[in-house]
């Protein structure tokens, strides 16, 4: 994820100041947090997953960076909701969102809700995506042999939940993804639905 923000963003125009890392697990962001703060950047992009990412706005909000901090789907999980206030003005990048108003999303929630008693998250809409490309892939085959199979997923232009599904000539699929800003509210984090991008 880093290296393709990377490249994505300098390619639109925009300078990567100097990039830091840290372990999984780490728990004082202190240091890489002020060396960030001394290049004065617009934003910040902090790629990993909600534990640190708790942690990483509190410490950054704590040091006075009040700028917005961006992070990926890896943030949505329980202990996200350890940052508190702090994550006012965070923004990630997600594979769905319930709050999407695109009927074919609320439809979705709504056939979800009724069979499973729930709300569906990402990892619901991923799997029923997958499910859907898999039947389309198996109906223009005309079979369930492997190969056949594997050549039409290659070639799939599915609508789903998530999105459009395509995939690239390395296999990877190209949908688009959701814009979500983070709320604490009531001790919980909310993820708003703010648009959907989709790609080139």
């Amino acid at each position: 994820l880093t290296d393709s923000i990377q490249k994505t963003f300098t390619g639109l125009g925009g300078q990567v100041l100097d990039p830091v890392s840290y372990s999984s697990g780490d728990a004082d962001f202190r240091a890489i947090l002020t060396r960030v703060r001394a290049q004065k950047p617009d934003a910040i992009f902090a790629t990993g997953y909600y534990p640190e990412a708790a942690i990483i706005v509190r410490q950054a909000r704590e040091l006075g960076m009040a700028m917005p901090i961006l992070g990926g789907d890896g943030w949505v999980g329980d202990a996200l909701k350890n940052g508190r206030e702090a994550l006012r003005n965070t923004f990630i990048s997600n594979h769905y969102s319930g709050e999407n108003p695109d009927p074919v999303v609320q439809n979705f929630r709504k056939a979800y809700r009724a069979k499973f008693n729930r709300e569906p998250d990402s990892i619901a809409a991923l799997g029923y995506d997958a499910a859907k490309v898999l039947a389309d892939a198996i109906n223009r085959a005309g079979t369930t042999e492997g190969p056949k199979v594997r050549d039409a997923i290659a070639s799939a232009d599915v609508p789903g939940v998530t999105g459009r599904l395509r995939m690239n000539p390395s296999r990877d699929v190209v949908k688009p993804a959701v814009i979500e800003e983070l709320q604490f509210v009531d001790g919980d984090v909310k993820y708003v639905y703010r648009t959907t991008i989709n790609p080139n």
